[in-house]
């Protein structure tokens, strides 16, 4: 389970921690009309945040990976496109 929470971290870090690339995904998911508005920040401090984290990133799957396409940076979410 520890490999899988550190790579989802990493994926959430890298869409959240730089200003612009969380502003384009942000307005990525509205263009595409996605059900939500954002991916939630992993938080050691809150049980419950990994499932949280874990869930949204599931849903927000296929809108993850076109963004990361689409921004020619297909090395942060192949994690997500191994369907292993």
């Amino acid at each position: 389970m520890k490999p899988v929470l550190d790579a989802v971290v990493k994926l959430v870090n890298a869409i959240r921690s730089r200003g612009l690339t969380h502003r384009q995904f942000r307005d990525f998911l509205q263009s595409v009309q996605s059900e939500y508005s954002d991916v939630l920040y992993y938080t050691k401090v809150r049980w419950f945040s990994a499932g949280c984290v874990f869930e949204r990133v599931w849903q927000l799957k296929d809108d993850i990976v076109s963004f990361f396409h689409e921004k020619q940076c297909s090395a942060e979410c192949e994690m997500l496109e191994d369907t292993e």
